[in-house]
């Protein structure tokens, strides 16, 4: 019972927040995602499903990659109607050159956008300006008769569109304007083909398809497309940059998810803190072995000293500085002694006299009675050669 006592506030929050989650009213999305996958108002799933009877003849594919790569892999049929809309509309050179291609060949394409990008204006050779509004716009198509203040549908949109201004390309015919009798919807012929822009893409949302009898203007704007195969681009949409975002970008955006991310980090969190308290031990402290090979040769150097053996500790100094020569300092020791000298001349900052004083001392070492002084001597010159020899190696 006492292992399971300091989970259950963490258990107890769990189930608060549930039971809060769970009875809590859901908000409203209203994000622009123009998705087809998407039920929420600025979504469109209800105008996918009702396309199917708004082009009876023809086969609706769905497009996930740009314009250049969609129509460059063979989809130049003239039996092809495109229709593309978003928050707004940028395509680069490629993707434009590849569009007007497609519509030159006898393709027909609609674009909603509320703004297009400045080159692919200027490729069409048309200026706009943008419009500024509340949060709704009115529109009429130009194709009626008469056109008075009962013609006009009523869209909830976003606080701006575009205004296409100069209209002086031959081509170019109105099809729908705002109540302003500014130009909202128009038609440009190019080779075979013909380009739809509109720059009020909210139309064909979820909640504008549904409200009032608006389903009556959005039906006759896609009839000017062929009932034939059609593109329904998925690409060009917010929703497939926000896609394109991180795994924990799309959790944090989410409410349920955050709030799932963050209840378990504070679990993990909170484990760790028990955890850590109840196994936390002190760490014993080990002492570092220490070094005795200097107290053993010091032990056994006082040895030798004090049995007056001289003689054989001189020949074993002997021995090695012959061996450090050798192998520490790379030079021959069974040579004459004037190379021998030379070359230690050439590899150490000692001086030649020096050198030669150290080489008497080692030469007369086989005496049976070598005292003590000399002894003292040789140690004290190998000691300062070997010092010299260190700074001059290093």
């Amino acid at each position: 019972m006492k292992k399971f006592i300091p989970w259950l506030p963490l258990v107890g929050m769990f189930l608060l927040l549930f039971v809060i989650e769970s009875v809590k009213p859901r908000p409203i999305d209203w994000k622009p995602s123009y998705s087809l996958s998407d039920e929420i108002p600025f979504g469109s799933s209800a105008l996918f499903a009702l396309s199917s009877d708004l082009f009876r003849s023809g086969k609706i594919n769905i497009s996930r990659t740009p314009l250049y790569n969609y129509l460059s892999d063979g989809m130049k049929d003239a039996n092809t109607s495109y229709f593309i809309f978003n928050e707004s509309f940028e395509p680069d050179p490629l993707d434009i050159r590849e569009l007007l291609v497609f519509v030159e060949n006898g393709g027909d394409m609609l674009i909603a956008a509320s703004g297009f990008g400045e080159s692919f204006m200027d490729s069409l050779k048309i200026k706009s300006k943008m419009n500024f509004r509340v949060d709704s716009a009115s529109v009429v198509l130009k194709s009626l008769e008469e056109v008075d203040k009962n013609n006009f549908y009523s869209f909830r949109a976003a606080n701006f569109y575009t205004i296409f201004d100069s209209l002086k390309r031959d081509s170019l015919q109105v099809l729908g304007s705002d109540v302003k009798n500014s130009p909202v919807f128009i038609r440009i012929d190019i080779g075979d083909g013909h380009l739809f822009l509109h720059s009020i893409p909210q139309i064909f949302t979820n909640y504008n398809l549904l409200h009032e009898n608006n389903s009556d203007y959005i039906a006759d704007v896609l009839s000017h497309l062929p009932d034939r195969n059609l593109i329904w681009d998925e690409y060009y949409k917010i929703g497939h940059l926000q896609i394109s975002q991180s795994p924990i970008s799309y959790i944090l955006n989410q409410p349920a998810l955050s709030w799932a991310y963050f209840l378990g980090i504070t679990g993990i969190l909170f484990f760790i803190f028990i955890e850590g308290r109840r196994r936390q031990r002190i760490i014993p402290i080990i002492e570092p072995l220490k070094n005795e090979s200097l107290n053993f040769t010091r032990t056994i150097a006082r040895l030798h000293f004090q049995q007056a053996n001289h003689g054989e500790t001189a020949a074993k100094i002997i021995l090695l500085l012959n061996d450090f020569i050798q192998n520490s300092l790379k030079i021959n020791i069974r040579q004459e002694r004037e190379s021998l000298i030379h070359q230690l001349l050439l590899k150490t900052s000692i001086s030649e006299d020096e050198l030669k004083a150290l080489f008497e001392k080692t030469d007369h070492i086989s005496a049976k009675e070598y005292s003590a002084e000399s002894l003292k001597k040789l140690n004290k010159a190998v000691e300062e050669f070997y010092k010299k020899c260190k700074g001059s190696l290093e």
